[in-house]
């Protein structure tokens, strides 16, 4: 608080205090180095405090008086780089390899952070978090706050929890620097939205996007590598973007032992998938952080075969499957979803009341084959892994994978026959 006016309202509410609330205030000002009051015609929270030889005011902004002291008590924390240290004082280098010491700190506990995180997080840090509090005292910023702001965002539902989540961890190292008293992120819930759920495509659906006709197939997709692309992500249930990641020479052959004698397996390993950031699509590790594989049908198979004979970029080993605009660059992912729209429309499906995404594609996959398929066999291919199926394949070779899924072929077979 400052001017003339404020304090003329400040010397008003003193003047109104009994002389036992004023020694009781002077009491706590001499043990604990501030106070807190509420002005007679507002229910806001003040404190007091001793800077350079005089009394200070401050407006806590909480009508709240148990946080009221503790932000009287945060801003009068001492720490290494001073009591006001700003957010932009204390963040500026957070999420940066080599500076950052809560990724030095995941690092020691044996925690892998992505680069994707990594990335996601510094851009949450630098594109909206610094500039709404960059200038404000790191001790001053109140859980009520930091609440508001974030439901204000105007992003996902999902995007707005994963900032709390950087938010949480600038915060939990201020605690551990004696920046703060208490972590005001952990002092709120933002509020759950009901997420809404994709559907899947149906049989009928499958075969009006995939006719066995090639020019109703081109009719759809637009061209061969995109019809393969999708045809892919149909027949294999993998995501789009380890889809987007495939590279020549994560198309496999596998001989295996079956009970009829020896088959050969063809499958895809997944070890990759594309994340998106704000600069460019950026190639790093699967969801689940490991690799797997995933049984190829022989339709899929067929049409990889014709896309690496037809495509005009390069189909060596080392090169993506399906490039972007540049041989070394993924396909964007708005472009999957583009031409899956206008597939939709030229293949007459209904989309009346239904959710349809190229995310599709993978629900359809697992309702086609869960029952069919031993659990742990299903939760293999498609990367949805629990803890104890974790255990179960951490120690497991490639052959031994490709093995198992093998024993179950002719099953996933029949349910790609659309």
């Amino acid at each position: 608080m400052s001017g003339k006016k404020g304090k003329l309202h400040l010397n008003l509410h003193l003047k109104n205090e009994s002389a036992s609330r004023k020694r009781r205030r002077r009491g706590r000002m001499a043990k604990e180095g501030y106070t807190v009051f509420r002005r007679r015609d507002s229910d806001i929270w003040y404190f007091y405090s001793v800077e350079n030889g005089h009394r200070a005011a401050h407006s806590t902004k909480t009508t709240d008086k148990v946080q009221a002291e503790r932000i009287a008590r945060n801003y009068l924390v001492p720490s290494l780089m001073g009591a006001r240290t700003t957010m932009e004082e204390w963040a500026g280098d957070f999420f940066v390899p080599g500076k950052c010491r809560w990724l030095a700190a995941q690092d020691a506990a044996g925690k892998t952070v992505s680069e994707g995180t990594v990335l996601g997080r510094r851009s949450h840090l630098t594109h909206w978090i610094l500039p709404a509090f960059g200038k404000r005292p790191v001790s001053s910023i109140t859980p009520i706050e930091l609440r508001d702001w974030i439901n204000r965002l105007p992003l996902a539902s999902q995007s707005k929890r994963h900032m709390k989540y950087t938010l949480n961890a600038i915060f939990s190292e201020a605690v551990l620097a004696k920046l703060v008293e208490h972590n005001p992120v952990r002092d709120f819930d933002l509020v759950k939205l009901k997420r809404r759920q994709r559907d899947a495509l149906s049989y009928d659906d499958l075969e009006a996007l995939f006719p066995q006709e090639p020019d109703k197939l081109m009719a759809r997709w637009g061209d061969l590598g995109m019809a393969t692309f999708m045809l892919v992500l149909a027949a294999t249930g993998v995501r789009s973007g380890e889809a987007r990641a495939l590279r020549w020479r994560h198309v496999g052959c596998q001989s295996v032992k079956v009970p009829e004698g020896e088959a050969e397996v063809w499958y895809l390993w997944i070890e990759d998938a594309v994340k998106f950031t704000s600069a460019a699509p950026m190639i790093g590790p699967t969801k689940a952080g490991k690799a797997r594989p995933v049984f190829l049908p022989q339709r899929a198979r067929t049409a990889l075969e014709a896309w690496r004979k037809a495509s005009p970029w390069r189909t060596g080993p080392g090169d993506l499957v399906f490039p972007g605009p540049s041989q070394d660059r993924p396909i964007d992912e708005d472009l999957p979803r583009q031409r899956f729209k206008k597939a939709l429309q030229v293949a007459e499906v209904d989309v009346a009341g239904r959710w349809l995404t190229p995310h599709s594609f993978r629900h359809a996959y697992v309702s086609r084959t869960k029952r069919a398929l031993p659990a742990d066999t299903l939760l293999l291919m498609v990367g949805h892994a629990d803890e104890k199926t974790d255990a179960m394949y951490f120690h497991e070779s490639l052959e031994q994978q490709v093995a198992q899924i093998g024993q179950v072929r002719t099953l996933i077979e029949d349910a790609a026959k659309w």
